[in-house]
Formats: structure tokens, C-alpha cells, sequence
């Protein structure tokens, strides 16, 4: 795309690798076009240039991808140095050093970088950036859009004539020069690395020449020995090539030997490298779109991304609703087999519940003797013990027992029982030993004196001490019998 007219070549991969393989082999075959149009047309004119668009896509007979140029008098292009720390921050490095390029702030850009060199384990390398305004771009995309056409890259055209002379040479360096019009060309230098891109252009023919001569006398002062290879119709690169010719410059035609086709346009060259570039034989494919691509890309993977939450919490739904529609059923099913249990025991004769009451009756019975009998086991153990602590000199005159609560944590039948003892002892410390003894004793789990007076007996005259003592022992059932 040039502001005055849209040229286009068809390309394929297998058209691409024979000719490779022909000049492999060191044969001279000409590179076969499938098609090549051009087409008149103001391409700063949306609607213009939408017309030839739909016009182009319809003599080609193409609906793949296209790949865009757009002239690189409407973008930046420039080499930068950036330092970068590391590989996962270079683009955040280009872009620092791209946004010093810019006239307008870089988030109104559409831009991109390659790489020109490897790092060798530094941390600045060259690389070539592109970039244009984001509104040009947009514009352009629309345009192609209501053309029915689809884009899979963007690029410039000067970067284009870069990737036709990279694809035919093997040299470190290159002076290129296009002649894209009477009175303008461009200059695309490829030198140490690095590419520089300086338009010419004048208002007359006298004052192109000056400057086209005096662009050379600079490109010479850098690179003396440098042969300058031309591009563009035959009549503009004629014109260029006399001037430079006369500026004493070594000059070449740059040729592409294609094979001749219907509608084929006078300069293939630019339209050949954005071909090369489709058919990944780009020695730097700049892609203006690439952010813009791989936006859309992360859109679709989160759309998908969210279309795969929702399926799945669809069927996770579903599969809960099943599970409980299944448990339902189940709980209906045991349901109706209690209701049918409860009718068929209604139906039994009154014989038949009257003995079953009995029985359950009976049973009633023998578990309230088995608990009896186990508890009456533990009250005379206790007794035992209690009869066991009584030193020699102290007797009772009481004792009071009650069962209070059941044990937490106790075997079935277990309870806590209270007791009060009453008696006399002949001395405190008599009665302080019944204490320590008590409390000895297995199973006892408070011994508390709630009182001791000293007496005299009426009968003797005696004194004597009468105590109360409070015991909490827990009862546990008998297990063997």
C-alpha cells in the first residue's frame, strides 16, 4: 500500500520452497506469482480505499489472510539498545527506549520489535522497532474489514524491501534504495547490526537530485565501500540511478526474476517481501498487530476459559441434582417399607401384641433385677471397703447413702453415690487416720470431714470425739457374676 496505489502479489508455500530448491541447486528459475494486481487508488480516502480493496479480493480470487504494508513514511522505525536484565523484561525495555522515538505517547501507538542480533550473554542488544498511530492503524483495519478482507499482520513497506534483499543475499550489509516516486525515494540501510530508514523527497526534480546526491555523500562518509541497490519501476530507478551514477556511487538494479502474469504490477518488490513475510521466510517480520493478536488471543482463551467454568459448574449442578433425586427416591423406598412393616404389625392379632407387650414387659423387668443386683454388688463392695479402712479405735454409730447422678463417659449402669458416715473416734488423730485411710481406698473419689466435736460419753465419762465424714465412690456395674 502506497498513498497513490495498492499492489498486491499471490505467494504460496510450495511456489516459495521449489524456487528455493531451483536456486539451491544453482539453477536460474524464476519465482512463479499465482497473481499480481495493481490498483490506483487514494489511500487516505476510507472509502476509496475500501472499494479497491473489495475490487483487489475479487481479481485475486484470494479469501486467506493478507498480510498489510503500510508505508513507512506514516510510521517510526529506528534501532534501539535497550538494556535488558532479562528476557521477560524486553519488552518493557523497548518500550522506554521506543517511547524517546515517539512524537506521541506510546499508548497511541501500534508498535512491535525484533531482535537484529543475539545477546551473547549481554545485557543490551539491538533490536529493530516499529511503530505507528494507533488511529492510522485502526482505520486501515476497517477498511480491510468491510472489504472482506482478513489481516495477519502488519508491516512497513521499507521493511519489506529489507526481508527481498535478506531473502536473495547472504551479505552483513546493505545500502537499498527505493524509488517510490519522481520526486521521493527512501533510503534502508543495514550496517553493524543495526537498520536505518531515512526518507527523500522534494517538491521539484532539481531539488530531489541534490538531495537524493547529498544523502549518498552522507551514507558515504559511514560506508565508503558500499553498493547501492535499487528498487522501483524501471523508469524511477533509472532516474535514481543516474543521479547516484553521477554522484560517483556504485550502483545495482535489485531484480527478482518472477514469471510474468496477467495484471502483474510494474514494482513487485515491496508486495514480494510482505509475500515472504506471510510465508515465514522474513529475516525481520515486523507485525504491528502482534500486541493486538495476542490480546484477542488471551480474550479467547479467558471467554474459553469462562464457557469451561460454566459447562462444568453446569454439570457439577447437574450431577448434585441427580445425586439428590437419587437419595430421594431412596428415602421414599425406605419410606414405603416402614409404612408396610407398621400396616402388617396393625394387622397382627391382638393375641400376638398382648404377648409382645408381655414380652417387652418381662424384658423391662429382667433388666431392672440385672441393675439391681449389679448395684447391690457395688454397695456391699463398698461397705467392705469402708468396714476395711475403720482403724481399732474408731466405730460407727451411721451411715447414709444415696445415688446421685449417672458418670460422664461411664460404661452403661455406672452412677456417682454419695455417703455420709457417723461415728466416734477416741482422739483427732484416730479420726484424721480413718481420713487418709478413706482416701486410699480404690474408686474413691472425694473424702471431705463435715465435722468433728469432742464428747463426753455419759455413761463412762469419757471423752471421745464425734465426727461426720462425706465420701463421693463411684458405682460401677458388676461385670462378671
Amino acid at each position: 500500500m502506497s498513498p497513490t496505489a495498492l499492489r498486491a502479489v499471490v505467494l504460496d508455500h510450495a511456489t516459495l520452497a521449489a524456487w528455493r530448491r531451483a536456486r539451491a541447486a544453482n539453477a536460474s528459475a524464476p519465482l512463479h506469482l499465482d497473481g499480481a494486481i495493481e490498483l490506483p487508488c487514494d489511500t487516505a480516502n476510507a472509502e476509496a480505499l475500501t472499494s479497491a480493496l473489495s475490487q483487489l479480493r475479487r481479481t485475486l480470487r484470494s479469501s486467506g489472510p493478507v498480510i498489510l504494508g503500510l508505508p513507512t513514511t506514516s510510521a517510526i522505525v529506528s534501532t534501539l539498545s535497550p538494556l535488558i536484565p532479562a528476557p521477560k523484561r524486553a519488552a518493557l525495555a523497548v518500550q522506554f527506549e521506543l517511547q524517546q522515538q515517539l512524537p506521541f505517547e506510546l499508548m497511541d501507538a501500534a508498535w512491535h520489535y525484533q531482535p537484529l542480533a543475539r545477546t551473547n550473554g549481554t545485557a543490551s542488544a539491538p533490536v529493530l522497532a516499529a511503530a505507528v498511530r494507533r488511529s492510522l492503524l485502526e482505520e486501515r483495519l476497517r477498511c480491510c474489514q468491510r472489504a472482506g478482507m482478513a489481516v495477519s499482520a502488519v508491516s512497513l513497506g521499507a521493511l519489506a524491501d529489507l526481508n527481498v534483499w535478506k531473502f536473495l543475499h547472504d551479505a552483513p550489509s546493505a545500502a537499498i534504495l527505493h524509488a517510490l516516486a519522481p520526486q521521493a525515494a527512501e533510503w534502508i540501510v543495514w550496517a553493524e547490526g543495526r537498520v536505518h530508514v531515512t526518507p527523500v523527497f522534494s517538491a521539484s526534480a532539481d531539488a530531489f537530485s541534490q538531495e537524493l546526491a547529498l544523502s549518498w555523500e552522507t551514507l558515504r562518509a559511514e560506508h565508503p565501500h558500499a553498493t547501492v541497490h535499487v528498487l522501483g519501476s524501471d523508469e524511477l530507478a533509472g532516474t535514481a540511478q543516474d543521479i547516484l551514477r553521477r554522484a560517483e556511487a556504485s550502483v545495482e538494479r535489485l531484480i527478482v526474476p518472477v514469471t510474468p502474469v496477467a495484471g502483474q504490477p510494474i514494482d513487485t518488490m515491496t508486495a514480494l517481501g510482505l509475500a515472504l513475510q506471510g510465508a515465514g521466510a522474513a529475516a525481520v517480520p515486523i507485525n504491528l498487530v502482534a500486541l493486538r493478536q495476542e490480546e484477542a488471543r488471551v480474550q479467547r482463551l479467558r471467554r474459553l476459559a469462562l464457557w469451561t467454568s460454566g459447562i462444568c459448574g453446569a454439570l457439577t449442578i447437574g450431577l448434585l441434582l441427580g445425586g439428590m433425586l437419587q437419595l430421594r427416591h431412596e428415602r421414599v423406598v425406605v419410606l414405603q417399607a416402614l409404612e408396610e412393616r407398621q400396616r402388617r404389625y396393625q394387622a397382627l392379632r391382638p393375641e400376638i401384641r398382648s404377648a409382645l407387650q408381655d414380652q417387652e414387659q418381662l424384658e423391662e423387668r429382667l433388666r431392672q433385677l440385672d441393675q439391681l443386683i449389679n448395684e447391690s454388688a457395688g454397695l456391699t463392695r463398698l461397705l467392705a471397703q469402708v468396714a476395711e479402712a475403720l482403724p481399732q479405735t474408731v466405730w460407727l454409730t451411721k451411715i447414709e447413702w444415696s445415688k446421685t447422678s449417672t458418670l460422664p463417659g461411664a460404661a452403661r449402669g455406672g452412677h456417682l453415690i454419695e455417703g455420709v458416715l457417723e461415728g466416734r473416734a477416741r482422739s483427732f488423730q484416730d479420726a484424721t487416720q480413718l481420713l487418709e485411710r478413706l482416701k486410699t481406698v480404690p474408686g474413691m473419689m472425694a473424702v471431705r470431714s463435715i465435722s468433728a466435736t469432742p464428747t463426753i460419753d455419759a455413761a463412762t465419762g469419757k471423752e471421745f470425739i464425734a465426727f461426720a465424714v462425706q465420701l463421693q465412690q463411684a458405682l460401677q456395674p458388676m461385670t462378671d457374676r
